[in-house]
């Protein structure tokens, strides 16, 4: 299958590929070791402000957009403690109505309306599951086996 993406032509072999050998090169893989260390910050976040892990994982996932891990962390910390958060209105607003809400997953999920934040939400709360996949510009990139730039990053879900 061949397939545009931001003027490259990609097919499903070639981008296989790319992703192989970033995955072959890595000495010890486990995406699955990252999310518990995820869902780990999320319980701490949910024990500390007294607020159901979907609900901080929700706030998580609201909050990341654009944002790198440790920056994801801080903000998510701060809008739990404070109630405001150092991002967009739209995000922000996104992890106030989470934080109203009953706390499942599919109010969360409906909140958040967007492939990208609710696959995170998913591979935060289900760690232990392998059937959310979150593309993101990281996978991106190593599908494509370049850095992408932040032209090519808006609207990648």
């Amino acid at each position: 299958m061949e397939q545009k993406f931001k003027g490259q032509i990609l097919t499903t072999t070639k981008t296989v590929n790319n992703i192989l050998k970033v995955y072959n090169s890595s000495n010890s893989f486990s995406s699955n070791d990252w999310y518990i260390e995820a869902n780990l910050y999320a319980l701490s976040l949910s024990n500390r402000f007294n607020v159901p892990l979907s609900v901080s994982c929700g706030v998580i996932a609201a909050l990341s957009p654009l944002k790198s891990w440790n920056e994801n962390k801080i903000i998510a910390y701060s809008f739990l403690e404070s109630g405001r958060g150092k991002h967009v209105n739209a995000f922000v607003n996104k992890a106030k109505d989470i934080k109203l809400s009953d706390g499942s997953i599919e109010a969360i999920a409906t909140i958040l309306n967007g492939n990208k934040i609710t696959r995170f939400l998913m591979n935060i709360v289900k760690q232990e599951q392998t059937t959310f996949v979150t593309i993101d510009r990281n996978a991106v990139s190593i599908a494509l086996r370049r850095t992408i730039t932040d032209n090519e990053e808006q609207g990648v879900t």
